[in-house]
């Protein structure tokens, strides 16, 4: 009776401890990812907010990660882009590597 607690407790602390290891491991994307030109590039932060860069225009702009897919949304215009297992985005036309 004594250790029921106990192992409630330690119970509890290994199942969120495995809830926070499984939600870090997914693929996600974070920092700054440009094609080989420098011509495109999105800046991902962890708020679901990014910034997109145009040749040298910048705008703001906000992403979601569903899986695989990041939808980045830059002036009214949504873009979806596939985080390939290198971690690079493949999208319309276009390859962005981690910078």
């Amino acid at each position: 009776m004594i250790g029921t607690p106990f192992r409630r407790i330690l119970m509890v602390v290994v199942l969120g401890c495995a809830l926070v290891c499984a939600a870090g491991c997914g693929k996600s994307v974070s920092g700054k990812y440009a094609d080989d030109a420098g011509a495109f590039a999105v800046e991902f932060k962890s708020d679901g907010k990014a910034t997109v860069t145009i040749g040298g225009t910048t705008l703001d702009a906000t992403y979601t990660v569903n899986g695989k897919n990041v939808s980045v949304n830059a002036g009214g215009d949504t873009k979806t882009f596939t985080l390939n297992d290198d971690g690079s985005l493949a999208g319309p036309g276009l390859t962005l590597k981690k910078k």
